[in-house]
């Protein structure tokens, strides 16, 4: 897989390995964060780690490392626990009582209080791109969860664009959404959760 050094959407347009490379790691990252992961999921991911970690090691260190952390955690308990402990992690670190170590949303980040002004940011900004919140999902559309979902909307949409100019359009949009809300926050939030005390796994 080539290394891409910046975002550079005509360069991008056509390139059906990156996109199948961005959407199955944003569907992954959708997974992990939408609710408790299954259990079926981290067997699965336990599958082949060490060709993972190769794989990832080859784009960029920390990818790499990423997926190391993960395998040293599948590999460190019986599969048959795997839910059972990354759904007490979840509850504790994103549920919570009284309250949640780790806030999930981009206006607590932006503002300090919950269900502010990026939200609404965000919700006009979908109405324009015709993406909904589903019904089934109790999150307010600025939770991270939502804002990957968002992102692996765009790319499927990319992906199945009819001509170059639409497939161009599905990337700058991309770049805006990723620009103008979840890099904004995004990293700080990682940071955050990465040194919570709940964060065990």
């Amino acid at each position: 897989v080539r290394r891409r050094q910046s975002w550079d959407p005509p360069e991008m347009v056509g390139d059906r390995e990156l996109f199948t490379f961005r959407l199955g790691y944003y569907e992954l990252f959708v997974s992990l964060l939408w609710k408790e992961p299954a259990g079926e999921l981290l067997a699965a991911l336990a599958n082949g780690m060490p060709e993972r970690v190769k794989g990832a090691r080859q784009l960029h260190p920390l990818l790499g490392q990423g997926w190391e952390e993960i395998g040293q955690f599948l590999t460190g308990m019986s599969p048959d626990r795997y839910a059972e402990t990354v759904g007490e992690e979840y509850t504790k670190l994103f549920i919570g009582s009284p309250a949640p170590e780790v806030q999930p949303y981009e206006s607590y980040y932006l503002t300090g209080h919950l269900m502010d002004r990026p939200l609404a940011l965000i919700r006009a900004l979908l109405k324009t791109i015709g993406i909904e919140r589903q019904a089934e999902y109790p999150e307010p559309e600025d939770c991270l969860a939502f804002e990957l979902e968002v992102m692996r909307r765009l790319i499927a949409r990319q992906g199945s664009a009819k001509d170059p100019d639409s497939e161009v359009r599905w990337l700058n949009g991309q770049a805006v959404f990723l620009k103008e809300h979840l890099l904004v926050w995004g990293p700080a939030f990682c940071r955050d959760l990465s040194g919570a005390e709940g964060a065990g796994c």
